[in-house]
């Protein structure tokens, strides 16, 4: 016997009223009296979106229905868009946010900014002198979500920039060298203004002139380059050379996954996007690799290495090729010979991520980011997912696993901490800001989830071709009332969508976004 299904699709739209539904979400067998011998829909692999009901104004409510939303939805720790009647400079208040609370601040108090990307109002994270902070704390979790928007507002700098708008941060090293009498004719980066992150050349002293940098082995006037290590010709042993190079420290963590009040310490953290120069990346601080030099100092270590007495800090002879001062300084571990000593690892994400082609020096970005711990996070490095969108313009991601094999942070969820629990318990808003004068970025629109389903939600977007969730250029996060498999009421956090067409998403607890469903914006 034929089945069908039959659908009866009712748009009705009064006072931004918007009433789309389905009004037999059944299997009917033709034949049968309507209500008879009838079974419901199996749920599909992937949301489906049936219908929708509601105001799409912004702090209103809707109830969508459907099939295949999974059974239960986030748990939202908070949603802010820092709406105020308050002065601009003023503080923002922990109990800012429409859902839930920020758990306490920093050594300083945000303060509200009149550069916003929904409403009148954003957080200022820094004012040109310090940052701004606020902390949330959430019962430990193996899976979180959050998502921002950020923006570094015209005539200010990016964090740790003096020179002026306009311009990433980083430091150009120009540093001094004897190619080696003897094979190998190599010399390394010594990089003692922060990690080496690109090659910037090579030049003949005696002679001023550049050398050219080549793949394969390199012959007279050449060079080639492995990681930090520049290898030269024969035919050019004992010549003096300069060679140049970028480095970074970490100068912008937006926010900062960690777990405990000194996470940023213990091997339970991360944050994205990370910027130290050169690219943005995933990264991790390793809290085993910062220990007490014999000066009484705190260091850091720069490259993988094994440790010996030639390496230590400070009275080893090689130890500023594998060391740097901790600044700001925090608590060392004991130096320990033959400790296997690793760098703050870090990831670089691709498909645009890595590059910042999703970067703006006149508009607002978002980032988003979902994390779920392997159950065993030595040996599964779990799951992520990236996303970065340029308002109105595009947006880039990464969903996969948490960080490939080579690069990624081993420490992550790791379990070394002191509580043998792989989690994330609270999230700092900013992580880390290098401020200088003019450094004053502002974010807005705060969505923080966690739990099993941290990553299911609801997305209205604009600007989506064919109604496809990857392709859309805004969104906005609703805020969830109740979830079940079929039915989902919700918010609206409107934030800068424009009025017109846009499409309503659904997307699971693994990532899977729905169809878009099509609605009129108010």
């Amino acid at each position: 016997m034929i089945r069908l299904v039959f659908f009866t699709l009712i748009a009705l739209l009064a006072c931004n009223d918007v009433q789309v539904r389905n009004d037999s979400n059944q299997e009917i067998v033709p034949g049968d009296s309507p209500g008879q011998d009838t079974v419901p829909i199996e749920s599909p692999e992937t949301p489906a979106v049936y219908g929708l009901s509601g105001n799409l104004e912004d702090g209103h409510n809707i109830i969508i229905s459907g099939a295949g939303f999974g059974v239960s939805g986030p748990s939202i720790e908070l949603f802010d868009d820092f709406e105020s009647t308050a002065a601009i400079g003023s503080e923002i208040p922990l109990t800012s946010p429409k859902v839930g609370g920020w758990s306490s601040y920093g050594t300083y108090h945000p303060q509200y900014a009149g550069v916003a990307h929904s409403g009148s109002r954003s957080m200022q994270v820094a004012d040109g002198v310090k940052q701004l902070q606020f902390v949330k704390t959430f019962t430990g979790a193996t899976e979180v979500f959050a998502s921002f928007w950020m923006r570094v507002p015209d005539g200010t700098n990016f964090p740790g920039v003096v020179s002026g708008p306009g311009s990433f941060y980083s430091t150009t090293t120009n540093e001094p060298h004897t190619i080696p009498l003897l094979a190998p004719y190599t010399v390394d980066a010594i990089s003692t203004n922060g990690s080496f992150k690109i090659d910037l050349g090579a030049v003949d002293v005696a002679s001023s002139g550049p050398l050219t940098k080549v793949t394969a082995n390199p012959g007279p006037g050449q060079y080639s380059l492995s990681g930090k290590t520049y290898t030269f010709s024969p035919s050019d042993a004992g010549k003096d050379v300069q060679i140049s190079y970028q480095t970074g420290r970490s100068a912008w963590k937006p926010i900062w996954f960690m777990d405990g009040a000194a996470g940023y310490y213990t091997d339970d953290n991360l944050f994205f996007p990370c910027w130290t120069g050169g690219n943005w990346s995933v990264a991790s601080n390793n809290a085993t690799s910062v220990v007490s030099g014999t000066d009484g100092q705190i260091y850091y270590a720069k490259i993988l290495h094994t440790a010996d007495d030639s390496n230590r800090p400070v009275t080893g002879e090689n130890w500023a090729s594998y060391w740097a001062l901790r600044n700001p300084p925090v608590a060392g571990h004991p130096w320990v010979s033959g400790t296997v000593y690793s760098a703050a690892a870090a990831w670089y994400p691709e498909n645009g991520l890595k590059t910042g082609a999703w970067w703006s020096w006149n508009g607002w970005m978002r980032v988003a980011q979902w994390y779920k711990a392997g159950t065993n996070p030595t040996a599964d490095i779990g799951s992520a997912f990236l996303q970065a969108l340029t308002e109105n313009a595009a947006q880039r991601s990464y969903a996969g696993a948490t960080l490939d094999g080579a690069n990624r942070p081993t420490t992550l969820f790791a379990t070394s901490n002191g509580n043998n629990v792989p989690q994330f318990d609270r999230i700092n808003v900013p992580g880390w800001v290098y401020v200088n004068a003019g450094v004053e970025p502002v974010y807005d629109d705060v969505y923080v989830a966690t739990g099993p389903n941290a990553q299911a939600r609801v997305e209205i977007g604009t600007g989506c071709a064919d109604g496809v969730y990857s392709s859309c250029t805004n969104l906005s996060l609703a805020t969830i009332n109740s979830w079940s498999d079929r039915s989902i009421s919700a918010s609206v956090r409107a934030g800068s969508l424009a009025a017109g067409p846009g499409h309503l998403f659904v997307i699971d607890a693994d990532g899977n976004a729905s169809a878009g469903f099509a609605v009129v914006l108010p």
